[in-house]
């Protein structure tokens, strides 16, 4: 399944094991690769290891070229990744050393002069969330982060996924950019952003959450906006969700609502499936910064 990084210029838009699939991807930090560094600290150690020398520091938003990966491996909280053979730039000169692979961005871009990274912290962090991500499923314990840079602001924001849900995909132009089609309809909701970013994260498997996680730029703060899901399981059943934007059909000025189709085989005829439509809707809290959930 296919996953969107989409960004729209708008008033408003629109230890486990596992982890290492996401991290230990030859495309993704292939050698000759310019990344990004995703934690705020990064340590560039003289072997490809925790406990070995650390020869510098790099620090959220700077870059760097992959070398080659090496064998080694590390486990920081929930996170494993490979280590790689990194050349960065200190004072106009190529410098060599080791970087753990967990703490580059999953994706980087820069939209309006704004630097934006996503990636997943090594722990999770349950005080961000609200009941409606995750109530007391205990699979949503994995923290996907998106992180913002201007030349006056810095911001960042959390959304809980499930522990299975490790690989990141895309769907991007030739710029690494998309322009969301739902521009204009999405202005109804008054936020005051100036675009809104969208990364998704996929188990690729039956039966594994599917995620669209998105947050919009208001020129100073992120703001996070509900987290969709979806789902499928061999044709038996399958469950979707969608924004859907004031200015389109089915939406509601002021709200940001969010149509959940839900479809299932009917044992009589499993060849036909059953659909039931149900609706979220969402209102936004300027003084907090926050979608909240409509009674």
């Amino acid at each position: 399944m296919r996953i969107l990084l989409l960004l729209s210029a708008s008033a408003f838009l629109a230890p486990f094991a596992l982890l290492a699939q996401t991290y230990d991807d030859e495309q993704r930090f292939a050698a000759g690769s310019a990344q990004t560094i995703f934690s705020d600290t990064a340590y560039i150690r003289s072997a490809p290891s925790g406990s070995a020398a650390a020869m510098d520091s790099l620090y959220a938003f700077e870059t760097l070229k992959i070398v080659k990966r090496v064998k080694e491996t590390l486990t920081l909280g929930r996170k494993t990744a490979p280590w790689y053979q990194v050349s960065f730039q200190r004072n106009g000169s190529a410098r060599l050393g080791y970087l753990w692979g967990g703490s580059m961005a999953l994706k980087a871009v820069r939209h309006q002069g704004v630097q934006l990274a996503a990636g997943l912290l090594s722990y999770p962090d349950a005080a961000a969330f609200t009941s409606e991500d995750s109530g007391a499923d205990l699979r949503y314990n994995n923290t996907f982060a998106i992180k913002a840079k201007s030349n006056t602001a810095r911001d960042e924001c959390h959304f809980n996924i499930s522990r299975e849900s490790v690989f990141f995909y895309e769907e991007t132009d030739s710029n690494g950019i998309v322009i969301d089609k739902h521009v204009q309809a999405a202005k109804g909701i008054p936020t005051g952003a100036s675009f809104i970013v969208h990364f998704g994260m996929s188990g690729e498997a039956c039966g594994i959450p599917t995620y669209v996680i998105s947050a919009a730029w208001n020129g100073q703060h992120l703001i996070r906006l509900p987290l969709l899901e979806s789902n499928a399981d061999g044709g038996e059943w399958m469950y979707e969700e969608e924004f859907v934007y004031p200015g389109q059909k089915g939406g509601k000025p002021g709200e940001l609502r969010v149509r959940q189709t839900a479809s299932s085989a009917i044992e009589e005829n499993p060849d036909k499936m059953k659909t039931d439509v149900t609706w979220k809707a969402y209102r936004y809290d300027a003084a907090g910064r926050r979608f909240i959930l409509s009674k």
